[in-house]
């Protein structure tokens, strides 16, 4: 597909970059890209795909082991996610914020977030926050019987969880 429509561009740029990041492309080999798609999205007030890019740069930064600007670039796409009432990115960039809190030694902050992210986000969501609940030492317990393998590797850390806290 080619267009000249900006818009239609950044988006492409968007997909392609996914896919070969997805695919192994070196974190540091895409983030120039991410930038210029981050850019490219805000010239053209593409907010959700602006907020998108933002999330997939906070991703690689925590791939490359810098939590400081993970959490920075993490912080800026939740804002502006509800800013703008973008429910999805809302999700997506606070998961992604958590998940840099945990990795920062404050889980109890990641836990906040993921508490209040339970209450609102709908159920395609709800086995990953679980997930990062779980990572950040908050005991879940038994939840919805396991419909993915998320569901099922919850359940199992879960329960390893629950064994060391009983010392067994």
């Amino acid at each position: 597909v080619h267009s000249e429509e900006p818009a239609t561009r950044a988006r492409i740029e968007f997909v392609k970059l996914a896919t070969h990041f997805i695919q192994g492309e070196r974190p540091e080999a895409v983030w120039a890209a991410l930038s210029d798609v981050f850019e490219g999205a805000k010239k053209n007030q593409l907010a959700g795909l602006a907020i998108d890019a933002q999330c997939a740069m906070a991703i690689v930064c925590m791939i490359g082991g810098d939590l400081t600007q993970a959490t920075a670039i993490s912080r800026r796409a939740s804002r502006m996610a509800r800013t703008e009432g973008l429910p999805q990115q809302q999700y997506l960039s606070n998961l992604l914020l958590a998940r840099v809190r945990r990795l920062n030694g404050v889980p109890h902050l990641a836990t906040h977030i993921l508490n209040a992210l339970m209450v609102i986000a709908p159920s395609p969501y709800q086995s990953w926050i679980r997930w990062e609940r779980l990572l950040a030492g908050t005991i879940v317990g038994d939840g919805p019987p396991p419909q993915q393998p998320v569901d099922w590797a919850c359940g199992a850390l879960g329960r390893v969880l629950d064994a060391a806290m009983k010392g067994e």
